[in-house]
């Protein structure tokens, strides 16, 4: 059984992003405005504008991919297997072994498939999958 459960709430994600932000522009100004200064070096305006935009875009930009991962489903157990497309890397006659997202993994087939050829995962029996050879197309779940 393929267990799909909610994605991860990112209502806390967002809380904390937004207070990391604020905390970061408001060093990056004490530091350009204040501490700089000490130094001798005093910035033009549009530089410190410049700066902060930048800032403040990466902080946009790390955000939304934060956002978008933590949004995702989980997909785990066995049935997750299903649907996956691995290469052959020892014959499979009827049994081999081949690799799935950096793994090997026991396979078995009906008939022979060579070593290097694609398989698509049709079935799981215990830790044993069932494989068959996998003709191309950009719909499959590619591992």
């Amino acid at each position: 059984m393929l267990i799909k459960p909610k994605s991860r709430s990112t209502r806390g994600y967002t809380i904390y992003a937004v207070a990391g932000t604020i905390l970061e522009s408001v060093f990056l100004l004490v530091v350009l405005l204040v501490i700089l200064p000490l130094f001798n070096i005093n910035l033009e305006w549009w530089i410190v504008t410049a700066i902060v935009v930048i800032e403040l875009g990466i902080s946009v930009f790390t955000y939304l991919m934060g956002r978008r991962a933590l949004s995702k489903s989980i997909v785990y157990g066995s049935d997750s297997m299903i649907g996956c497309v691995g290469i052959v890397s020892s014959t499979l006659d009827p049994t081999g072994y081949i690799k799935i997202r950096g793994e090997l993994w026991k396979a078995a087939c009906k008939g022979k498939i060579e070593a290097g050829t694609e398989v698509l995962v049709t079935d799981m029996v215990g830790m044993k999958l069932l494989v068959i050879p996998h003709i191309n197309s950009d719909s499959s779940k590619r591992n």
